[in-house]
């Protein structure tokens, strides 16, 4: 995994540690289900943080960040697939139904961009 990706892969595990959602890529702060990149975003899922922590990064042009989301995006669903025999959860399912707090999301978000 190249460097960027893996900073992505850790900015988004700090983020769902201290604002993880479920059910939502992300939440205002009145709970309400938003867009990830709208300012009001406060919670995000374990996708919408990847993806939110990619929108961070305005100096990629729209190419590279879709495959930077490609790869990083990857090694979360082999990490999810090694923890729980393959298959079974896409990355949105882990969070909403495997997932019980930001800290789990957090520590498959490093595991993750330690591949």
């Amino acid at each position: 995994m190249n460097t960027t990706a893996k900073q992505v892969l850790e900015s988004a595990a700090h983020v769902v540690l201290v604002a993880h959602t479920q059910r939502a890529f992300a939440r205002g702060d009145r709970g309400q289900k938003i867009n990830v990149w709208e300012r009001a975003a406060c919670q995000w899922c374990t996708a919408g943080a990847v993806e939110a922590a990619i929108l961070d990064l305005t100096l990629l042009d729209i190419m590279r960040r879709r495959k930077l989301a490609e790869q990083a995006m990857d090694a979360v669903q082999q990490t999810i697939d090694e923890r729980h025999g393959g298959g079974n959860y896409s990355v949105v399912g882990w969070n909403d139904e495997v997932c019980a707090t930001g800290e789990d999301a957090y520590y498959l978000l490093m595991e993750a961009a330690s591949k």
